[in-house]
């Protein structure tokens, strides 16, 4: 056994007198955290995926410039915060913005804004469903009510789901 090992292994801490035992432990370690990241990127979350299918949701954007609704436009791809593809704009539209207001009796009410808008959008995405969950582009899930970071080539803002519509 132990002339074995000194065959293997010379004095120097290198295998056949090659390779350094540490540096194969190096790239050993290297090639399992590939693996590990590429099994996690293509692993659908949850288990069972079925196959994509067209699915259209409406996000709402509130209290926002006039001037940021401008730059929301049908055929925009609006990503997460993470980059993962949440669909195409399919129809942008808007109401004003209604904010809190102190009246002159010093009572609270909800007024129409002059310079904010709620924007709407219409988004159509390519979509999986995993144990009952809708996944944009197999990795964020969409569900009514969430809030997410959303980007554009134009736009960076928080939105929420309002409102989901799948076969």
């Amino acid at each position: 056994m132990g002339k074995l090992t000194r065959r293997m292994i010379d004095e120097r801490g290198r295998i056949f007198g090659k390779v350094s035992v540490i540096d194969l432990l190096v790239i050993i370690m290297v090639l399992v955290m590939v693996v590990g990241y590429v099994a996690r990127n293509r692993a659908a979350p949850g288990g069972g995926v079925s196959s994509t299918f067209e699915v259209l949701y409406t996000i709402s954007v509130l209290e926002v410039r006039v001037t940021t609704e401008r730059l929301f436009r049908p055929g925009d791809t609006v990503y997460d915060e993470h980059g993962v593809n949440l669909g195409v704009i399919r129809y942008v539209g808007s109401a004003p913005a209604r904010v809190q207001s102190t009246t002159i009796d010093g009572s609270h009410v909800m007024a129409p804004s002059e310079e904010r808008v709620d924007v709407f959008l219409r988004i159509a995405a390519q979509c999986s469903e995993a144990d009952g969950h809708i996944f944009a582009d197999r990795r964020t899930e969409l569900s009514v009510d969430t809030e997410m970071n959303i980007l554009t080539k134009y736009v960076k803002t928080t939105a929420f789901i309002t409102s989901i519509d799948y076969p």
